[in-house]
């Protein structure tokens, strides 16, 4: 069996469990590319699969150990099928990434970021600006996660009734999310840009497409972020290695969502399972962290208190 077979043995019977699989499904078809994908599966090294996790990670980051999982998903489900005779993945691990805090744009970051998206190709790209600046965009304005925005398609925009669909998202959720006059406003004009290009069209096309007329995906997205990044002049100033990131978008739009309840005087505890509902998330505990996120949060937080405590 060659390991290309395996990876696709593998991922069909993930897929038959009712998984998506996405991320690590990513990571282990690279895998086989990295190889070879005419390898023998049982030919496969500790050495090769060390040079995989270690590849381009210096730094240590979270990738080594998301590709260390994939890989010993695939290779202890293998053994136990009789198709391998062991696992080759190497049993010391660097470790572990300590827990980078989310950096919260602020608003002069955001402005420069989108207006990097027109400028910071400076040869020929297959990405249209127009669609990269609306993945940000929707990323920031509408709290949404990356895929989510990148998989949108035409009958999933309803202008009329204000709402966008989200469809199966991570713990395998749909939401129908509101959206006011401003992302209203965004999206037809984005929608007579893209429908300008003259490409065929239905309700099942995807929103955000290259120049070629394929469906932009999140994997090479990540990779034009740093550029967009680098010409907005964002960098982390809390001592923290790490860039900025995409997700930090979504972190970004619950933080100011907050702040602006806080400001307005709003009960925050009650309006929260909203905001959590909003997010897709899995439970309220998942929302509960923005709580103490960044200091202007937490000065609007205590504000809210001693308000209350000097009744």
């Amino acid at each position: 069996m060659t390991t290309q077979q395996l990876v696709d043995r593998y991922l069909k019977y993930r897929h038959s469990l009712g998984g998506k699989f996405r991320t690590h499904g990513i990571v282990l078809k690279a895998f086989s590319k990295f190889i070879g994908e005419l390898h023998a599966a049982e030919s496969i090294t500790t050495e090769q699969c060390k040079t995989f996790l270690y590849h381009n990670q210096n730094p240590i980051t979270n990738t080594w150990f998301c590709r260390y999982s994939a890989l010993n998903g695939m290779f202890n489900w293998a053994v136990s099928r009789m198709i391998l005779t062991y696992n080759p993945l190497p049993t010391e691990k660097p470790n572990r990434v300590p827990y980078c805090k989310p950096h919260i744009y602020s608003m002069e970051e955001l402005s420069a970021m989108f207006k990097a998206c027109w400028t910071y190709q400076k040869g020929f790209s297959k990405n249209y600006p127009e669609c990269t600046r609306m993945i940000l965009m929707l990323s920031y304005m509408m709290g949404l996660r990356l895929h989510e925005a990148m998989d949108l398609r035409f009958s999933d925009i309803n202008l009329q009734e204000g709402t966008v669909y989200i469809r199966e998202s991570k713990f395998f959720k749909s939401r129908l999310l509101p959206i006011n006059f401003q992302v209203v406003d965004l999206l037809k004009r984005f929608i007579d840009w893209r429908t300008s290009l003259g490409f065929e069209i239905d309700g099942e096309t995807y929103l955000f497409i290259t120049c070629y007329n394929t469906h932009m995906i999140s994997h090479s997205f990540e990779h034009y972020f740093l550029k967009i990044l680098d010409e907005a002049k964002i960098t982390r100033s809390d001592g923290f290695s790490r860039h900025p990131r995409i997700h930090d978008l979504r972190h970004t739009f619950a933080v100011h969502r907050l702040l602006s309840w806080y400001k307005a005087g709003e009960n925050v505890q009650v309006l929260l399972p909203y905001l959590s509902t909003y997010l897709g998330h899995k439970d309220l505990n998942m929302t509960t962290v923005y709580l103490s996120m960044t200091n202007e949060l937490l000065e609007e937080a205590s504000k809210k208190f001693q308000k209350y405590a000097n009744k």
